[in-house]
Parts: C-alpha cells; sequence; structure tokens
C-alpha cells in the first residue's frame, strides 16, 4: 500500500504546520486543500497541494484517503461530521468539539461507518512534557499531588496563513471558548512527602 493521501479542512496556521509535517512522513502525504481565503489557498499551491474553495469539493475527490480538520473549534463538529459521511477517516486539532455530547456523536458516528477518528494532541511532545516525564520516572520529585501546566498562546495570528483571516478568532467566544479550550492542558508539579 502507497501513502495515505491527506486533505485538510482549513489552511490556516496550524492547518500549513500539518502539510510541512506531513510532507515529512513516509506513510502519508497532504495533498489538497479545502480553504475559502484565497491568500491561503495560494499558500497551499506554492507548495504544491490541490485547492478546493469550498469543503464538499474536497470531500469528492476521490483521491484523498483521510482528513484533517484544522478550522476554528466551534466548526469541528460539522466538518467531521461530513468528513465521516464522506467515508474518509478523520484526524481533527484539539479539542474535537465543543462539548462531551458532539464528541461523543461523532466517536459514534465513525464507530458506526467503521473510520478512524483521532484528535491531535502535540503537547505531549514539548520539551518541558518530556523533562517532566523523565523527572517523574526517575523519582526526582519524590510524591507527586498533582501535575498542572500553562502555555500562554491567545492569538492565532502566527506565520503568514492566519493574517487575512480574523487574526483574534481563538479569544472569540464563538469560535470555541478562547485559548483555554483549544490548548486545554496545562503543567504544574507539586511533590510532597
Amino acid at each position: 500500500m502507497g501513502a495515505i493521501s491527506i486533505g485538510i479542512i482549513g489552511f490556516g496556521r496550524i492547518g500549513a504546520e500539518h502539510a510541512t509535517w506531513l510532507s515529512k512522513c513516509a506513510n502519508a502525504k497532504p495533498i489538497a486543500v479545502a480553504d475559502a481565503t484565497p491568500a491561503r489557498q495560494q499558500i497551499a499551491q506554492q507548495r504544491g497541494l490541490k485547492t478546493y474553495s469550498t469543503i464538499p469539493e474536497l470531500l469528492g475527490d476521490e483521491s484523498i484517503d483521510a482528513l484533517l480538520i484544522s478550522t476554528p473549534t466551534s466548526m469541528h463538529f460539522e466538518h467531521v461530521q461530513q468528513a465521516l459521511n464522506a467515508n474518509k477517516h478523520v484526524l481533527v486539532e484539539k479539542p474535537m468539539a465543543l462539548d462531551l455530547d458532539q464528541s461523543r456523536r461523532l466517536a459514534e458516528l465513525a464507530e458506526r461507518k467503521k473510520l478512524v477518528l483521532s484528535v491531535f494532541h502535540n503537547r505531549r511532545w514539548d520539551i518541558d512534557y518530556l523533562t517532566v516525564q523523565k523527572h517523574i520516572r526517575e523519582n526526582v520529585f519524590g510524591k507527586i499531588i498533582n501535575v498542572e501546566s500553562r502555555l500562554g498562546q491567545w492569538q492565532s495570528c502566527v506565520g503568514p496563513a492566519a493574517l487575512e483571516y480574523r487574526p483574534g478568532w481563538r479569544n472569540e467566544a464563538a469560535f470555541g471558548a478562547g485559548g483555554f479550550m483549544t490548548g486545554g492542558v496545562i503543567l504544574w508539579i507539586r511533590s510532597g512527602g
């Protein structure tokens, strides 16, 4: 079997990052993007990716095996649902949806259709997490009572791909409850005894 062909819905900052990461994979490759923003379509085309201005156009591309959803959080439920209903495997940026009910409904749909649905959560590979993990294994801190971390990124406007849209969308409640919901992970260590 050849490499898995990936379509990306939403080519903002993180969609463009995913395309870069995927281009380095031996068993997966980005091939197409759906984004309504002309500047982002141009960026995708410069990277050799096919572009579509609508999601239904991308979903109709039979050369795509799986979809990566990297749109704002409030759009995840609808976009994942569309992808699954088009019989595509899905990797969705964190969080999967706005609430537990939506997440369960997506998981049930994927299970019924016998498709893979996974949530991308890269923080576990950050150096601070890996360092803490190593020290916990080595018992450097003693007995761990609590682990908490904070990530201070409250703007989505990092890099050229996001500038044309709404640079502060991550802070708008209508797009998914701000940085807490999309980052959602904090690391803080308290040891005792």
